[in-house]
Order: C-alpha cells, then sequence, then structure tokens
C-alpha cells in the first residue's frame, strides 16, 4: 500500500513539475489528499496541483491545514513560496524560501527556485 501511495506521489509531484497541465498528476494528487490529508509531501503535491489548475488560494488554504510546524520543513516551505510568490506575497515567499537549500530540491523544483529568487532580486527582497 506504501508503495503504491509512494508511486502516485511521484506520479503527481513530477508529472506537475514537468506539464502544468497534466491531468494525470491532478488526479494523483487529489487521490494522494484523500487518502491522507495531513501527510506533508502529499499535501504539497495537493496544493502545487490546485496552483497549476489556477487555483492558488486554495492551493495555500491546503498546505496551511498541516500546520505552522510543518511549514518550516524545506519541501513545504519551497512550496509555500511558490504559491505564495504567485499570489503576489512576495516578502512571505521568500521568507519560506530562505528556509530551502537547493540540495532538498529535485532539478525541476531547482529551476522553479531559481526563478523566484530572480524574481524576488528584482523586486529588491
Amino acid at each position: 500500500f506504501r508503495r503504491v501511495l509512494f508511486r502516485s506521489y511521484l506520479l503527481a509531484s513530477l508529472g506537475l513539475l514537468i506539464d502544468a497541465r497534466a491531468d494525470d498528476a491532478i488526479r494523483h494528487a487529489s487521490d494522494l489528499i484523500t487518502r491522507d490529508p495531513l501527510q506533508p509531501a502529499f499535501t504539497c503535491a495537493y496544493a502545487f496541483s490546485l496552483h497549476r489548475q489556477r487555483r492558488t488560494i486554495e492551493g495555500l488554504r491546503t498546505l496551511a491545514k498541516i500546520g505552522e510546524a510543518n511549514l518550516g520543513k524545506p519541501l513545504v516551505a519551497f512550496y509555500a513560496a511558490i504559491l505564495l510568490a504567485a499570489d503576489g506575497q512576495l516578502p512571505r515567499a521568500k521568507s519560506y524560501l530562505d528556509l530551502v537549500p537547493d540540495n532538498a530540491l529535485l532539478p525541476e523544483e531547482l529551476k522553479l527556485a531559481t526563478d523566484l529568487r530572480a524574481q524576488l532580486r528584482a523586486a529588491k527582497l
């Protein structure tokens, strides 16, 4: 069972990083959140899927449900930063992105982090 969930998580997270309109990835993310809504990695995948569907505010609400302690973890902080920046909350996005070491990110996530850092520099943050 755990192997199936892990496979679904990989399909959801990588699918969404590679293709914003990946219907299968969105379906996997939705399935994960129904199985374990408080699992941080699953929550990140689901929140990012909402963001990719132009439902960023819902994604931020989803991330908030897992608690402040989890928001400080690199994976969760990364996705919080991405969604906050998309919502125009650049100072908050920067505070979360600062918690994320580059070596904690997949190559596709690192590209998003690099782009966000450039956006933050341009905004003089």
